[in-house]
């Protein structure tokens, strides 16, 4: 137990210390000018992704039969941690952490880029939530099938939302350190977290791609990196004059 929450701490205070680390213009610019989007995720780019995913699908079963065959007590102890990347107990304070710290420290660039990692969570959240709702999915514990739904009947394995979380925040908070160490370490935490819940039966191969797809674009999105569908992000979140707006953290639902 003492273990667990000693990972948990790392977790939450190795990204944020760093940030605090920065000096005030490290970080993204805190303009009034925000940063024009790079690239313009469209529908048929959305619908090819899609049907990845769906070809993808045809790994389902033999990939959780592989984990489930390799799975002991030491592999259920890593993903018993790992999987924190993904909840609240980290995302949480990893984003209202920088947005005090940069309020007290009279550092804006830091407090905004709090405002946008809780941005890109919050779309995350706020996007799977409903794809959860809407597919119905049945999870790999509960289907001898990869291709079961029952929409808007409870059943929520597609996507993952641990996934789709533990990458908005790696995508996110890499945007805004600017480390090439910060980027592979949350990144890979981010890829354990989805392992994590491949390993203890919870979400197939694909749950898991749909949560890095949605996680990765939401927090572009926010950073305004990419346009989706013509859309761009405000740009108060870059605005040194809209700095004071208020966010309401997600709290989806991330079995």
């Amino acid at each position: 137990m003492c273990s667990r929450w000693m990972a948990i701490v790392l977790l939450v205070v190795w990204p944020v210390e760093s940030w605090a680390q920065l000096p005030a213009d490290s970080t993204v610019p805190t303009t009034s000018t925000a940063p024009q989007p790079t690239a313009d995720v469209t529908w048929w780019e959305a619908a090819v992704a899609v049907g990845g995913l769906a070809a993808l699908s045809l790994a389902d079963k033999p990939v959780n039969t592989a984990i489930q065959n390799m799975r002991t007590t030491t592999t259920d102890d890593i993903a018993n941690v790992l999987k924190y990347f993904g909840q609240p107990v980290v995302f949480v304070p990893a984003t209202l952490v920088p947005i005090l710290v940069g309020l007290l420290s009279h550092n804006e660039n830091l407090t905004m880029s709090g405002v946008r990692i809780g941005s890109s969570l919050l779309l995350a959240g706020a996007t799977t939530g409903l794809l959860k709702y809407t597919v119905g999915r049945w999870r790999p514990d509960e289907s001898s099938t990869q291709y079961k739904f029952s929409p808007f009947a409870g059943h929520d394995s597609w996507p993952s939302g641990h996934t789709t979380m533990a990458f908005a925040l790696a995508a996110s908070a890499s945007y805004e350190l600017h480390r090439t160490w910060a980027t592979v370490g949350l990144y890979t935490l981010a890829a354990g977290t989805g392992w994590s819940r491949m390993n203890d039966e919870k979400h197939w191969l694909t749950d898991v791609g749909g949560g890095v797809l949605i996680g990765i674009t939401s927090a572009k999105f926010i950073d305004r990196q990419w346009k989706v569908f013509g859309i761009t992000a405000p740009s108060f979140l870059f605005s040194s004059e809209e700095s004071s707006v208020s966010f309401t953290l997600p709290m989806p639902l991330i079995r």
